[in-house]
């Protein structure tokens, strides 16, 4: 797992980000459905 998908699941790092701008919060919660999606799909 790389260090910036971690972050997304670290609820320290969402607080902090929900804090300071509520939009990027969002943004990291769709990054990552994206990429657990994009991880479902690819062959292992």
């Amino acid at each position: 797992m790389l260090p910036s998908e971690t972050m997304i699941w670290q609820p320290e790092f969402t607080d902090k980000t929900l804090s300071r701008k509520p939009g990027a919060v969002q943004l990291f919660i769709t990054w990552g459905r994206i990429i657990a999606s994009v991880r479902r799909t690819l062959p292992r």
